[in-house]
């Protein structure tokens, strides 16, 4: 099962979700510009999390992303400005590029393991001229 494209895009008024365990895929922008979201339940068996999903969701202060997780898209967290913390988890395979680019993550420590695949440029970045 997954969250199709746009699905819940521009839902301003959305502020909390709790998303089924039968969900596998998150697909592109399903949540992007929810500017009121402040929490959202990533259930384990999410596997994908796609391109600019939570773009723009200005209020999402933290997330924890499931250890079934493998894959997160472009720009997936971007613009997150409110995002603080986020703990990703040792099965991830892929982070593309930009997917946490203009958020407020303090990196402390990031232990890479091998097989991952990252996307290096503007992971994590809080300069907005990039």
């Amino acid at each position: 099962t997954h969250i199709n494209n746009r699905m819940f895009a521009n839902c301003v008024n959305l502020e909390s979700i709790m998303l089924p365990h039968t969900i596998t895929h998150i697909y592109t922008s399903a949540f992007e510009g929810c500017t009121k979201l402040k929490f959202i339940f990533i259930p384990h068996g999410v596997i994908y999390i796609g391109d600019h999903v939570f773009n723009k969701c200005i209020n999402l202060v933290s997330i924890t992303l499931p250890i079934t997780l493998t894959y997160i898209g472009d720009y997936a967290f971007s613009e997150c400005t409110g995002l603080q913390s986020i703990i990703l988890p040792n099965t991830l395979t892929h982070i593309s590029y930009n997917a946490f680019k203009n958020t407020n993550i303090k990196i402390q420590r990031v232990l890479i393991r091998e097989n991952i695949i990252i996307n290096y440029k503007n992971h994590i970045t809080n300069d907005k001229s990039k």
